[in-house]
This record gives structure tokens, C-alpha cells and sequence, in this order.
């Protein structure tokens, strides 16, 4: 339960994808998908965005981008907590503070 709460700490936390911030909670990751599924369909060129800073204005590739980063790094943080699971089934991730200490992925900046 506690790596599970950890785990869902890290998806709600945010991250920067290339300088834009991006909030990754269900309803960030919701909006970004649609933004998404808009550029691809052709329905959109480019997206308004709001960031802590203000808004922005996003192109096609810029969110494709963006997305396709974070898709990757949502899946990446599910790799590593069904590993950590299985670590904590086996007996050998034991105490919060081997939790705390789990080092999650990041998206890189390009």
C-alpha cells in the first residue's frame, strides 16, 4: 500500500518536458492525451497550453512530443513499481525507507 501511495505521488507530481511543465495527474494527462489525439487527427496545428508560467501556444510536433514522452515515462513508472511489487513479494524490498529511497524515472531533456 505505501509503494502504491509513493507510485502515485510520482504520476501526480509533474514533470518538464523540454522546458514546458506539464501536469501529469489524471486530469493533466487526460488533457494532454486529448491535445494529442486533436494534432494527430489533423483536427488542430497547434494547441493552447497553460503552464505555471502562463499560456502557451504548442505546435503539432510540439505536443506530439510532449505526449509521447510522458506516455513513455507514465509506462516506465509502472515497470518499475510491478518490479518493486515483486521485490516486496520476494522479501527483499522491506522497510518505507527502501521505498523512499527508490530512485523513479525522469524524462530527459533534449
Amino acid at each position: 500500500a505505501y509503494l502504491d501511495t509513493i507510485h502515485t505521488r510520482v504520476l501526480n507530481g509533474g514533470v518538464s518536458v523540454n522546458g514546458v511543465a506539464i501536469t501529469t495527474d489524471l486530469a493533466g494527462r487526460t488533457n494532454l492525451n486529448g491535445a494529442y489525439n486533436l494534432v494527430q487527427s489533423g483536427a488542430a496545428q497547434s494547441i493552447n497550453w497553460v503552464t505555471d508560467s502562463g499560456p502557451i501556444t504548442l505546435t503539432a510536433q510540439q505536443i506530439t512530443g510532449i505526449a509521447v514522452a510522458v506516455g513513455l515515462w507514465v509506462q516506465e513508472t509502472y515497470t518499475l513499481l510491478g518490479q518493486k511489487m515483486q521485490e516486496i513479494q520476494n522479501g527483499t524490498l522491506t522497510t518505507k525507507e527502501e521505498i523512499d529511497a527508490i530512485q523513479w524515472p525522469i524524462i530527459p531533456q533534449q
